[in-house]
């Protein structure tokens, strides 16, 4: 009779005590949970392997446990607990329960405190000394492992009584940086005097309190000297970070809403494909108008056909368009002749000397006579 056979026959039998039997949890391979089949796990005795309801111990392959039935269940076999076997490495006794801790639908949440993240944390590594736990960080260049510990006793105050904050921060080389802040009183320090993140910073790590006649750096649950800055992460991008982003396109009917806070945008407008009859409508100013030093916008319009733009953006009326051309008239007044547009000379010498002057010559005689020349205004 196989050993198979006398153990489904030793388990089928009634059983007035709890008959248990010696197995190891997982298969041949190692595997420990049925899929598809939660609380179940392979056990094996011998060389059979069986399925098993387990709530009793963790799913860890190779640990001794005892399987069989419960006269309360007699048709279902369990794990019963572990088996004691000497020298057995990590015995536990607690079965897989992780959905009890899991948010949001977890009977019992574990919730986790930033400081429990192991990457990239500062602890205290005895005296004054901090450890920058391994983790990856992105330079600006490429990505690197960061490790590194620190020793601060240079950076401690000496006066007595005071106190600093030391920012603690990896810069685009990948070395980590310290960086110290003002002295100030102990009773008076606070998360003011943390100090700007100097340039070239790819990450920041936290702020070491130091204060006089310090001897370590201490972490306690009610008194700490590490301010951990990790999260929410302050970072910069370097210019050739932010040139290398995907330009926003925008067409004639797109609408692209920015919305700032104490930052800055620059951005640089492409117009090509925008009518101008398209753009929005102006304010009455000179804003935009153009100068001698500029090309710009035409002056508002005064609504008044009988000026002109002159050459300083100014409009002005033209000289004579009155319709009245120049008015001429002897010293004593009479007679005197007006809207005169046109002058004749019929001796002497005239001459136009520019800008709307013209000179008449009459050779020393008294007598001039007027004849045929024509003043434009």
């Amino acid at each position: 009779m196989t050993l198979k056979r006398k153990l489904q026959q030793a388990l089928a039998g009634k059983q007035d005590a709890v008959k248990v039997f010696p197995a190891v949890l997982g298969n041949a391979a190692g595997v420990v949970s049925v899929g598809g089949k939660p609380n179940y796990v392979y056990v094996t005795m011998g060389d059979i392997t069986l399925t098993a309801y387990n709530t009793r111990v963790a799913p860890q392959p190779g640990l001794p446990v005892y399987v069989g039935y419960e006269a309360g269940q007699p048709g279902l076999l369990q794990v019963l607990g572990v088996r004691a076997v000497e020298d057995a490495d990590g015995v536990y006794q607690t079965p897989g329960h992780h959905k009890l801790h899991e948010f949001p639908t977890g009977a019992d949440i574990v919730w986790v405190q930033l400081r429990q993240m192991m990457p990239l944390r500062i602890t205290p590594a005895g005296g004054m000394t901090i450890a920058v736990y391994r983790g990856v960080v992105w330079t600006g260049s490429g990505y690197q492992v960061i490790s590194d510990t620190v020793d601060l006793t240079p950076y401690r105050p000496t006066a007595s009584g005071k106190a600093r904050y030391v920012l603690v921060t990896i810069n685009t080389s990948g070395a980590v940086q310290i960086t110290a802040g003002s002295e100030v009183n102990l009773s008076a320090l606070t998360l003011a005097d943390i100090p700007a993140m100097p340039s070239g910073t790819a990450y920041v790590l936290g702020a070491i309190r130091l204060y006089a006649l310090q001897t370590a750096i201490q972490e306690a649950a009610t008194d700490t000297d590490i301010v951990d800055l990790r999260f929410p992460m302050r970072h910069t991008h370097t210019a050739a970070e932010a040139g290398g982003h995907d330009p926003v396109t925008v067409v004639d009917s797109s609408t692209v809403d920015f919305t700032l806070s104490g930052q800055q945008l620059t951005a640089e407008v492409k117009p090509e494909g925008i009518k101008l009859d398209d753009l929005g409508t102006p304010d009455d100013n000179t804003d935009l108008n153009a100068t001698t030093s500029r090309h710009g916008l035409l002056p508002k319009l005064p609504g008044n056909t009988g000026v002109y733009l002159r050459g300083d953006g100014t409009w002005a009326t033209p000289p004579g368009s009155g319709g009245g051309g120049i008015a001429i008239e002897e010293l004593d007044g009479t007679p005197s002749v007006s809207d005169v547009t046109l002058i004749r000379v019929s001796n002497g010498t005239l001459t136009d000397e520019g800008n709307g002057v013209v000179q008449l010559d009459t050779g020393g005689s008294s007598n001039m006579d007027i004849l045929a020349v024509q003043i434009f205004s």
